[in-house]
């Protein structure tokens, strides 16, 4: 091989090499202004999450006191219609086992007091519902 062909074709390789770093170039150039999109992208996505999550723990928070409220007034009123049923004489006040025979669930109490054995309804298991 002689001097100006080796010349030649190192001019040769040296326009690929132009041509390859000037498309090289190009498709990296693009590609940053592509994940500078993308990072634009994911940070309002990010945003919106942000906002999500909070309106989700407001929401939590504005249940929680509705239901709290929600509980007290049956609370309440559960008091109420025990008391009622209590002082009516309708509603043992015994405590019971919640484990044993009992009478906890039929009233044995009559008009006058209690009735007699004989009259009394037979023993059921307690279901400890007069806790």
């Amino acid at each position: 091989m002689g001097s100006g062909e080796t010349d030649e074709r190192l001019d040769t390789a040296a326009e690929y090499l132009k041509k390859l770093i000037s498309v090289t170039e190009r498709g990296f150039g693009s590609l940053g202004a592509q994940m500078d999109a993308m990072l634009e992208k994911q940070d309002a996505m990010l945003e919106k999450q942000d906002e999500t999550i909070d309106e989700i723990q407001g929401l939590r928070v504005d249940m929680k006191s509705y239901m709290d409220r929600k509980f007290g007034e049956i609370e309440d009123d559960l008091f109420m219609i025990k008391s009622v049923l209590k002082t009516s004489g309708m509603l043992n006040t015994r405590e019971c086992s919640g484990k044993t025979l009992c009478n906890c669930q039929t009233n044995t109490r009559g008009k006058y007091g209690t009735l007699p054995t004989s009259r009394r309804r037979r023993q059921r298991p307690c279901w400890g519902r007069q806790r």
